[in-house]
């Protein structure tokens, strides 16, 4: 789970930071942290899963930076982080997951609370990115352009409407990663329903006219899926 936190206060900062990191270790969950003191430190949000911004920064506000990255169409959660509450129903323009108040004397729960929600809207996003540590470069790939999964050989083929990509990871692993658009159909398969353009009890069939097989155990989680996404 890869966090960017907006706080140009190092008090305030450090603070989150513990928080975070003992959250990550009583969830199992690895965290990447990155602090930043000023949104202009940041010219790619691509390799972040969610933004905890303070409204008050040098340069530009965290509710105007919110704006800024809704207008270049980047979904990731956001959360609010300040003592200017006044500013908690602008919050509801960008979408915001929660705004919380610094100074609330119940702020720890609170926040460990909103981590666990944004956990969850991560793991259940559509527009998340699959991560992959590639000859020591990370590699980010939209959810919405993997067409499915394979497992070959012991490795992981992840492949794309651009091409394929190989990791060493297996099913089981793979699994508590993805969001709710993608279903096991087989032994070795995992394919991204939104991708599909035709489910059968015993195929499914990619908009490029890919086929691949569907094992019965798992036709019904299928079809359930396919319906609810559809």
């Amino acid at each position: 789970m890869r966090i960017a936190v907006f706080e140009d206060n190092h008090e305030h900062a450090s603070r989150l930071t513990r928080l975070i990191e003992i959250w990550g270790e009583s969830k199992k969950i690895e965290i990447s942290l990155y602090i930043y003191s000023s949104a202009y430190e940041v010219s790619d949000f691509s390799i972040y899963d969610c933004a905890l911004l303070d409204v008050e920064m040098p340069g530009i506000s965290g509710i105007e930076f919110a704006h800024e990255l809704r207008r270049k169409k980047i979904d990731i959660p956001i959360v609010f982080i300040s003592s200017y509450t006044e500013y908690s129903l602008e919050g509801y323009e960008v979408e915001a997951l929660r705004f919380l108040d610094k100074s609330d004397r119940h702020f720890e729960k609170k926040f460990t609370e909103c981590l666990d929600r944004l956990a969850y809207e991560i793991n259940n996003s559509i527009n998340a990115f699959y991560r992959i540590a590639n000859e020591r470069k990370l590699i980010s790939i939209s959810m919405r352009e993997i067409t499915f999964f394979e497992v070959i050989n012991h490795n992981l083929a992840i492949h794309t409407l651009s091409g394929s990509f190989v990791e060493r990871k297996t099913l089981s692993q793979l699994k508590n990663e993805l969001p709710k658009q993608f279903i096991q159909i087989g032994k070795s398969l995992i394919v991204n329903v939104l991708q599909l353009v035709q489910v059968t009890k015993n195929q499914v069939t990619f908009y490029d006219g890919t086929k691949l097989p569907v094992a019965p155990r798992y036709s019904n989680d299928l079809f359930r899926a396919y319906s609810e996404m559809m």
